[in-house]
């Protein structure tokens, strides 16, 4: 199998609600190339899908998957969520983050 298929399939596994409460706990259980989320702005996102397209390489993401990316993404992107809703069919917001 691809890369991109087994992406697809870990997207499919679970169903996106964007307003499902998660804890920062649950975000970090998506931690890989398969299964990449992060928060950003109190938002859940699914960026799996995006990790190949990312500007700035793979690398990076990985490096910040599972985790609250708000300070690290704000300091290099000014665009803020403006940027990250340019990409709807790479990143989708999976839930927002209970504090």
């Amino acid at each position: 199998l691809t890369v991109a298929l087994l992406q697809e399939a870990a997207g499919a596994q679970e169903e996106a609600d964007p307003t499902r409460p998660l804890t920062l706990e649950q975000v970090n259980e998506h931690k890989t190339t398969f299964d990449c989320w992060v928060a950003l702005e109190g938002r859940v996102l699914d960026v799996t899908k995006f990790i190949c397209h990312h500007p700035g390489g793979e690398k990076m993401i990985i490096m910040n998957a599972g985790k609250d990316v708000t300070q690290v993404f704000n300091q290099i992107h000014s665009q803020g969520l403006a940027l990250v809703d340019r990409f709807p069919q790479q990143i989708r917001q999976v839930g927002k983050l209970d504090n």
